[in-house]
């Protein structure tokens, strides 16, 4: 970690104070002694996150307020199949290092994961003023029950959107070689960028394989190429086509 001015960081401190709102209307739910689990409602359900700090309470070194939203929703389409639909949201105001922003949830590896990016990297993009939207449609077979041999293996068809868009203060964005830079608290590392630009990719797969195996391929559709820091020309990054495999128990 290292400041502007190019001396180190050592470690940064911070204690927050955090608070999650879920509204849901006519929601099954379970209750055991000490949790309770959200089972099924045909009414959006949305979920407010808050969560604050100040500085100089204990080891805190920054103060900021976050805020953010999602409204998660499922949608019957039959005989078309069914969506889950995620749009959410988020602001942070005040002045933070990378760590604390929003660091968009990126997928390194060939595990599906339905809340992070597939084709995106760890650490790629951070905001401070972030939209996002997750999109899954599953067929349930509409298309490929249609086929005679493949209409006994019960397969499932998906096809998945998933879109981010942010930006980031100049107070906060710690982009090497930008003019606002020495504003920031801390230097972005190699490779963190900011989404002035919409992020998309799309993906299909298939799901029911063997009643637990899930496949997907995912293309990247936006940020396919990248700045070289040394040369300055720009190369294609290495995630634009990605295969991921999962499992997945439906009953």
């Amino acid at each position: 970690m290292v400041r502007p001015d190019g001396t180190d960081i050592n470690s940064i401190g911070v204690n927050v104070l955090r608070m999650t709102n879920r509204f849901s209307w006519d929601e099954t739910v379970t209750r055991g002694v000490f949790e309770k689990l959200y089972v099924a409602t045909k009414y959006p359900i949305i979920i407010v996150d808050l969560s604050g700090s100040l500085k100089g309470i204990g080891e805190n070194e920054y103060s900021f307020f976050r805020a953010e939203g999602s409204i998660n929703y499922k949608l019957q389409l039959p005989p078309m199949g069914t969506s889950k639909i995620t749009l959410s949201g988020g602001k942070i105001i005040g002045q933070v290092p990378y760590p604390f922003l929003k660091l968009h949830e990126g997928n390194g590896s060939y595990f599906f994961d339905k809340t992070a990016f597939s084709c995106m990297e760890y650490y790629e993009f951070a905001s401070d003023t972030w939209i996002t939207l997750f999109w899954e449609h599953n067929f349930k077979g509409f298309f490929l029950g249609k086929i005679p041999l493949l209409k006994r293996l019960q397969w499932r068809e998906n096809f998945t959107l998933k879109a981010a868009y942010g930006t980031v203060n100049a107070r906060n964005d710690g982009r090497p070689g930008k003019q606002s830079v020495f504003e920031a608290p801390m230097l972005f590392p190699a490779g963190m960028n900011t989404l002035d630009k919409p992020y998309v990719e799309m993906g299909v797969g298939i799901s029911n394989i063997l009643k637990i195996i899930r496949v997907d391929c995912f293309w990247r559709c936006t940020h396919r190429e990248r700045e070289n820091p040394v040369t300055g020309e720009m190369e294609p990054v290495a995630g634009r086509f990605v295969l991921n495999f999962g499992l997945e128990l439906r009953f």
